[in-house]
């Protein structure tokens, strides 16, 4: 029985048990019918005798009168062997049925023999002795009688066995539910989905599923810590500490996550640095200056949650970068000349205390960029916003859609996306065409 489940064991027992229960019970009654049985042809075997004696003693042992006597009696039919000897040993009357009744099985017979006591009784004719009277009752219908009970005892019992299967069936069935329903709840642990159990009734499970909801409240608070601990960890790293935006690396995570989804991902990023901020540290104080790098911040952050997909980030420094996919070409002049005019807006809030508050370099997402190449270009830009004044902004074209063209004259001189009829495919218009 060691590589039966539960369950099966359970079955088991609950069979044996039925099994065991109908036949102790079978049994009982069978044996029980049987000394009953034995005990009432005994008593009609020696009232029988006792009888035909005393009607024999009356008549004086006449032959002829006891031969009638005990022809009636054993015409009965529920006599096997009648027989009167004398007092010299001589049998006078011998009666014998030899017909044979349908009655039990032989095998039943000879499980469940019947062995009641003959009947005897003394005949005397006045005062002398005038023999013996010896009966022995039929014993087929006795037999008969013993068969039929035992087959109604058995359907009894049969009715009550399958009435206590379906019972326990009924309960076995219940708690292998309850047994699914744990192993479900451990199942939904291992993989992160926490869910609690009502107590069945069985004590002993009631205190296995009280455990395991108790184990999953623990596990969940203790995962909801670790995952609050993860996730603010997690933002400390991809955050800036004064401002709260996005730091380089989270925005090269952007970057490369956006460029990886879109294979001709278009749009610009935008770099903004601010002017002089180590010597605006030293002459407004440090206060002052995260003040003027919050609320840029700020500002920074409201513009890129108005786009899907934009993000705004703090580089190092002086510096800042807003990436803005899917932004056409005149949209992102528009944006880089209100952040300029947002620039210049921060010295008359007396945020900054001179005139150039910072600069706008803005470059276009070219297809197989990473952040390094947008920086560079977007250097660039800044580079000439600088030299071109206060809060200024520039573009440049590197990286634009022109540039990504393949150099071949047929193909580069149709706009993306026509056919260009030649045999080849062009990795500007992407498509094959029949020129010769």
């Amino acid at each position: 029985m060691k590589n039966l489940s539960l369950i099966q064991r359970l079955w088991l027992l609950l069979v044996l048990l039925v099994v065991l229960s109908l036949t102790g019970a079978l049994l009982a009654d069978l044996y029980n019918a049987r000394r009953y049985l034995e005990q009432q042809l005994s008593g009609q075997n020696a009232n029988a005798a006792n009888s035909l004696a005393l009607m024999i003693t009356q008549h004086k042992a006449d032959k002829a009168m006891a031969e009638t006597l005990i022809n009636a009696t054993f015409d009965q039919g529920y006599f096997h062997h009648i027989r009167w000897r004398g007092a010299d040993g001589r049998v006078l009357v011998d009666r014998v049925n030899q017909a044979v009744f349908p009655a039990a099985p032989e095998w039943f017979q000879t499980l469940l023999p019947l062995s009641p006591q003959p009947g005897s009784a003394l005949v005397t004719a006045g005062w002398l002795q005038a023999g013996e009277i010896r009966v022995e009752a039929a014993l087929s219908y006795a037999y008969e009688s013993l068969w039929q009970g035992a087959l109604q005892t058995m359907m009894w019992l049969l009715g009550a066995g399958l009435l206590a299967g379906l019972l326990g069936s009924i309960d076995i069935f219940k708690l292998r539910r309850d047994l699914q329903r744990v192993v479900s709840q451990a199942s939904a642990i291992s993989a992160r989905r926490f869910q609690s159990m009502t107590e069945p009734k069985v004590p002993e499970l009631a205190r296995v599923v009280l455990a395991m909801n108790q184990m999953v409240e623990g596990l969940q608070s203790y995962l909801q810590d670790q995952s609050s601990d993860m996730e603010r960890l997690r933002h400390e790293r991809l955050s800036d500490p004064v401002t709260g935006l996005a730091n380089r690396e989270a925005l090269e995570q952007a970057v490369a996550s956006a460029l990886a989804e879109e294979e001709n991902l278009s749009g610009c990023l935008l770099l903004l640095r601010l002017s002089g901020l180590a010597e605006l540290n030293q002459r407004l104080g440090g206060e002052r200056a995260d003040v003027l790098l919050k609320r840029l911040a700020s500002d920074l952050n409201d513009l890129a949650a108005k786009r899907v997909g934009w993000l705004a980030a703090r580089l190092r420094g002086a510096d800042f970068a807003v990436f803005c996919p899917e932004l056409e070409a005149e949209a992102a002049r528009q944006l880089a000349a209100t952040l300029c005019d947002q620039l210049a807006l921060y010295q008359r809030m007396g945020l900054c205390d001179q005139d150039g508050v910072g600069h706008v370099g803005v470059c276009g997402i070219a297809r197989g960029d990473s952040l390094a190449s947008l920086l560079a270009r977007a250097s660039q830009a800044l580079a000439q916003a600088e030299a071109a004044g206060d809060n200024q902004w520039r573009r440049v074209e590197g990286g634009t859609r022109s540039a990504r063209r393949c150099g071949r004259k047929a193909c580069c001189t149709v706009p993306r996306g026509t056919v260009c009829r030649r045999s080849t495919r062009c990795g500007w218009c992407r498509t094959a065409c029949a020129w010769d």
